[in-house]
């Protein structure tokens, strides 16, 4: 949900100042065991409007992640970006569409190690392909079902 402040205008955020200033997290990053870290949505195709939020995708090294360390993250993310309306993703247990709308469509803001780029581009391949026949099915009766009427 999005709150706006009638006392601090939301700043204009290009994508290049976003990458710019996300230089500025790498450290905070590494320390929080987060392997990739995303920009998706309209600032990851700089074509960020006055009612945008900011889409961005987290990666942790492992499962082991809590609330606590998502506010950390958000709350960091919010201050380095100078934006309070950070719509923050967990990709550890997101759906494989989020997975590849990610791999095909975003920017990344933080990377571990290209071992770690690899293995999400493989997963994401994997996960969806995975679930294709499900989302063949699902489409299929939803067309016979509009068709019906």
């Amino acid at each position: 949900m999005r709150f706006l402040s009638t006392f601090e205008p939301i700043t204009h955020l290009t994508l290049n100042t976003a990458l710019k200033r996300g230089q500025r997290l790498q450290s905070f990053f590494r320390k929080q065991r987060v392997d990739l870290v995303f920009l998706h949505g309209s600032l990851a195709k700089d074509a960020l409007k006055p009612l945008s939020d900011v889409d961005i995708a987290v990666l942790f090294t492992t499962d082991d992640y809590d609330y606590k360390k998502i506010s950390e993250i958000s709350s960091k993310l919010s201050k380095v970006l100078n934006r309070e309306d950070i719509d923050l993703a967990i990709l550890n247990h997101a759906s494989p569409l989020l997975w590849m709308q990610i791999l095909c469509n975003s920017k990344i803001l933080y990377c571990r190690s290209q071992k770690a780029l690899k293995q999400f581009r493989l997963r994401a391949i994997q996960k969806y392909l995975a679930t294709k026949h499900l989302r063949d099915t699902f489409h299929h009766y939803m067309e016979e079902s509009i068709l019906r009427g």
